[in-house]
């Protein structure tokens, strides 16, 4: 998960209608200042995020620059989840795979494998575990190599995000020794 993702998922969820400060989700987040502010400023130049005040901090030692306080709010949550949503990109490997399993309904490894173009069989093979945990296809018959499979829940055009299914898969194996 991305800087930006995770300092907009902690304002999300703490401060959805409220005012925050910029030490309250450095705190949150457990990111440093500066990147913080780095993000905040893109935020406000997006017009996601307004600043409400800026207060300038009690000196701690003389002779030392002031520091400021930085009061937040949201000025459009739905535009900020729509900012800090993964974005799919277009005709990679996986969409390549995606189409050829709604269009054939019944195929092989192999055949994703040659039709898609995937550079590692290992990838088709990740695809499709993915695709069967979320249970988007099965395999006919017993299974094993040289299996056919087919779709038995075609979820659109585009392909399925499986990207946390398929953290939780990898933790699951580490977990059982797989």
């Amino acid at each position: 998960m991305n800087h930006l993702r995770t300092i907009g998922t902690a304002i999300l969820e703490k401060f959805p209608n409220q005012i925050f400060s910029l030490e309250q989700i450095e705190r949150i987040a457990k990111t440093d200042r500066k990147l913080t502010r780095d993000i905040f400023w893109t935020l406000c130049e997006e017009g996601l995020v307004r600043m409400i005040s800026k207060k300038k901090k009690p000196e701690k030692e003389y002779g030392q620059p002031p520091s400021y306080t930085f009061q937040f709010r949201v000025t459009s949550k739905k535009a900020l989840a729509e900012r800090i949503a993964p974005r799919l990109l277009e005709n990679t490997v996986p969409d390549r795979i995606w189409f050829i399993i709604r269009k054939k309904k019944s195929f092989t490894a192999r055949d994703l494998v040659i039709l898609s173009g995937a550079p590692k069989r290992n990838t088709v093979r990740w695809y499709m575990k993915a695709l069967r945990h979320m249970g988007v296809i099965q395999p006919i018959g017993k299974g094993g190599p040289g299996c056919e499979w087919t779709l038995i829940e075609d979820v659109g055009p585009k392909r399925p995000y499986v990207g946390d299914q398929a953290k939780r898969i990898r933790k699951k194996q580490h977990v059982m020794g797989c």
